[in-house]
């Protein structure tokens, strides 16, 4: 942790900066607030946008960013003074993209027609979490794919607006000096374009061939097995192997598995059962994994509500360290703790978070998912879910490939997604005029990745993905967030073996992670705990058990 220099001279500084702070995180607060709300049915598009309007006067104010852009250099060895600034100025750069009237109207106006759209499947309206169930449960593939393309009318009902709102981030970058938006946006979370791109590569080069074995498994045990020469010559497995001839001796039997398909299919093959898993015990089960890592105090000091929302949870660090909400939306099911131990991880980590200046509460969101990863991984740990009722051995230690599998499959999906949103902001700087249709892009890029066929002629669209519109560029950090959390992981068993109901697991975790705040930079941060800088090797290893 820093401390403040009481150098007189450095007065004027520190005061401007605690001025500004304190006003920004009151707004911050309220902000945080309203969002939450927002889920809830509680807080207006008027409301919402009056908050914004007043973020955006303080954040795009010309006269701050000039004095924080002069002094940045003037602090005479003040480490925390430097910090403060270096935060202060990433948090103006990044409101030069997000404060904007432009940006913040178009992206709620998107947001409201989300949140607010409820999914039909042959007849009937769903919840969000009844349409992911359908994809997940539903035996009946015709259902399941009706269930896929609910969100369509949603996807053509914004996918203008949602390649405007992409075009305006792409002009705002480009004033900044940036390529494109997501250049900009990467580099504010420390991360850039090579960097994600080697650890998408690594990852999908060293499970290769556990993922092939699971598309495998998953055709044959769902009758979708095709050894025709002509599916197999327009198969994207053919496909892909054209274009890496040095793994064609890894070649697998052509599928006909769709998208449609892959959630049923990690259910079946993957999946723990949901009887030992009710929705009654997630919140009561999330609080007693905290207090076995000695978390229990600020579990316990987390409000959670349900709510129909268009994510698996979210958590809102309203007033860190007091003020910590988590919304979700679970039924019954292992992925739906799993979820929730990650929204709790998320929680656990705000309520540690106290810092000398509001700012330093702020760190980038590849560092943020890592700790909500870290704690989801008990989700999986053999201990843990000796203590689930119901739930015999032998699923237990088979489960260890079924996690992998799952990872697999989601990580394929990850890195699709975020390399579609990339190659779409490229697309749209290149001709910023042009009428694009994107659904090609897209099919081509999650058809490469997932090696299932994406087919424009079903009806795919794009658009409806929240993260689009309210959470840009962040897709990624959800693969970066597992690298962290295998490297800690194995950092902790290093240091303590056995990791479940250890109450030195938790301090230690408070202690080099959540604590420091963003006094340390969150690389370094990692570097320090575990001894080196962060990898894919650790996560790699843990998932090559898929293959055993």
């Amino acid at each position: 942790m820093c401390s403040c220099s009481p150098a007189p001279r450095l007065h004027t500084l520190r005061a401007a900066l605690d001025s500004f702070e304190s006003r920004l995180d009151a707004l911050n607060t309220a902000y945080g607030d309203a969002q939450w709300r927002k889920y809830l049915g509680r807080a207006t598009a008027a409301e919402i946008n009056a908050l914004e309007a007043e973020r955006s006067v303080l954040l795009l104010d010309d006269e701050i960013f000039a004095f924080v852009m002069n002094h940045r250099a003037d602090v005479d060895g003040d480490a925390c003074l430097a910090r403060r600034l270096a935060l202060v100025h990433r948090a103006l750069l990044e409101a030069r993209a997000t404060a904007p009237r432009e940006i913040y109207e178009l992206r709620n106006r998107i947001d409201r027609q989300i949140v607010a759209f409820k999914p039909i499947v042959a007849g009937e309206t769903l919840s969000r979490a009844e349409q992911r169930d359908m994809l997940r449960k539903d035996p009946d593939r015709a259902r399941r794919k009706s269930a896929w393309l609910a969100l369509g009318p949603l996807a053509a009902t914004v996918e203008k607006d949602v390649l405007e709102l992409m075009r305006r981030r792409n002009r705002i970058a480009q004033s900044l000096g940036c390529g494109d938006y997501p250049s900009l946006a990467l580099s504010l979370a420390g991360l850039d374009r090579q960097m994600v791109e080697r650890l998408f590569a690594e990852l999908t080069d060293a499970t290769d061939v556990p993922y092939r074995a699971f598309l495998d498994r998953a055709a044959s045990v769902l009758g979708l097995a095709d050894p025709s020469p002509a599916a197999r010559h327009s198969s994207p497995v053919t496909r892909h192997l054209a274009e890496h001839p040095e793994r064609s001796e890894r070649a697998s039997p052509v599928t006909l598995l769709r998208p449609w398909d892959l959630t049923f299919a990690v259910d079946r093959l993957a999946a723990l059962p949901d009887a030992p898993f009710p929705k009654s015990e997630i919140v009561s089960a999330s609080l007693a994994l905290a207090e076995g890592l000695g978390l229990d105090r600020a579990a316990h000091k987390v409000r959670v509500d349900f709510a129909d929302i268009p994510y698996g949870g979210l958590c809102f660090g309203v007033h860190p360290p007091d003020d910590v909400r988590i919304l979700a939306n679970p039924r019954d099911g292992h992925a739906y703790y799993s979820t929730m131990f990650h929204e709790f991880g998320h929680a656990l980590h705000n309520r540690h978070v106290n810092p000398p200046s509001p700012i330093l509460r702020d760190e980038p969101g590849p560092f943020n998912e890592g700790q909500a990863c870290t704690l989801q991984r008990f989700a999986a740990d053999p201990d843990w879910l000796a203590t689930r009722r119901g739930l015999d051995r032998r699923a237990i230690d088979s489960y260890r490939r079924g996690w992998a599998q799952t990872m697999l499959v989601r990580f394929r999906t990850l890195m699709g997604l975020a390399t579609f949103e990339y190659a779409a902001y490229a697309t749209l700087a290149l001709d910023p005029a042009a009428d694009l249709d994107l659904i090609p892009l897209y099919c081509e890029t999650m058809e490469r990745y997932t090696l299932v066929s994406w087919s424009e002629a079903d009806g795919v669209g794009w658009a409806d993905n929240p993260f689009w519109t309210s959470y840009p560029i962040y897709l990624q950090n959800y693969v970066v967030a597992e690298a962290i959390a295998s490297r800690t992981h194995g950092a902790l068993r290093r240091e303590f073996r056995a990791l479940f109901a250890n109450s030195d697991v938790g301090e230690w975790l408070a202690e080099h992670y959540w604590r420091p705040a963003a006094t340390i930079e969150w690389q370094d941060k990692i570097a320090r705990a575990t001894g080196g800088p962060l990898s894919a090797q650790a996560l790699i290893a843990d998932l090559q058990i898929a293959d055993c």
